[in-house]
């Protein structure tokens, strides 16, 4: 859960992330989301970050993971916001769906995203392995 979102003064799109990451003590990361997102579309989020990373400091803020980040455009080529309840309930809500293609696509969107969680895992997983 990200606890405080701070602009990094020496990075433009960077914004420091402080979060709660379940080990008991804070976990610093940095993010390129500063020209998507504002701070508080950021604030008390639960996120999905790759904390098996080496430290690296960046714009002289030391980041220890990365905050995995993805968008989606709806049928119109609008981008859905982070905090936009009722097209995220409509972007998977399948019931009111009655053209074959928008259904479809809908499918391909739920299984790219987890595809996508299912090589971080098995990233996260085989790094753990071999050390």
């Amino acid at each position: 859960k990200i606890l405080k979102v701070e602009n990094n003064p020496e990075g433009e799109k960077l914004y420091i992330e402080t979060m709660d990451d379940g080990s008991g003590a804070p976990r610093t990361i940095q993010s390129g989301l500063r020209m998507y997102l504002k701070e508080e579309d950021l604030l008390g989020k639960h996120v999905i970050i790759a904390a098996n990373l080496s430290p690296r400091t960046m714009r002289g803020v030391e980041s220890r993971g990365m905050l995995l980040a993805g968008d989606y455009k709806d049928e119109n080529g609008k981008y859905f916001k982070v905090n936009d309840k009722e097209k995220e309930e409509k972007k998977y809500d399948l019931s009111n769906i009655d053209d074959k293609k928008e259904k479809k696509q809908s499918y391909r969107l739920k299984y790219a995203i987890i595809i996508t969680i299912i090589i971080v895992l098995s990233t996260i997983l085989w790094k753990t392995l071999i050390n």
